[in-house]
């Protein structure tokens, strides 16, 4: 099996190819099941939380060793960005950018945050940026554990 980085890069070449060719990216699970087997499905069309709760089962009942998370986001860095409550969306926080947002979890390495900014130019074709890896020393959110450690089962 390849590493986790190698995964996303195989994945990321047909996400670019894709977004090139109808200027946008649908929400979509790439799961390596217990068997070694590829599985690819649309996110499921419900709140973050649902969805999430849904996956972390789906995931489970699939012995999933790995899964890669795909969709557009809007990205918010620097200065003023804990102040984002403020916001009803980062869709409003002043400079923001719109990204394809790359989540990559595997059961025997570390996670992988990733993304291409979305860029869009008046009278051109939306196209991405260079993919960026994220630095980051720990985890948290609601997309960060969904798969289940080895050593538990989905009842």
């Amino acid at each position: 099996m390849s590493t986790l980085r190698e995964f996303l890069d195989i994945a990321d070449k047909v996400i670019v190819k894709r977004f090139d060719d109808i200027g946008r990216i649908s929400p979509m699970y790439h799961i390596v099941d217990g068997d070694g087997h590829d599985v690819v499905i649309a996110a499921p069309p419900l709140d973050k939380d649902t969805m999430v709760k849904l996956m972390r089962v789906y995931l489970g009942n699939l012995k999933a060793k790995r899964y890669l998370y795909i969709d557009e986001a809007w990205l918010a860095t620097g200065k003023g960005v804990h102040d984002h409550a403020a916001h009803s969306s980062l869709e409003h926080f002043p400079g923001r950018s719109e990204v394809v947002m790359y989540c990559a979890e595997d059961q025997n390495e570390p996670m992988i945050l990733a993304s291409r900014e979305i860029i869009r130019e008046p009278n051109a074709k939306p196209r991405l940026g260079p993919l960026d890896i994220w630095p980051f020393d720990q985890t948290e959110g609601r997309m960060v554990g969904l798969l289940v450690p080895r050593e538990r089962t989905v009842q």
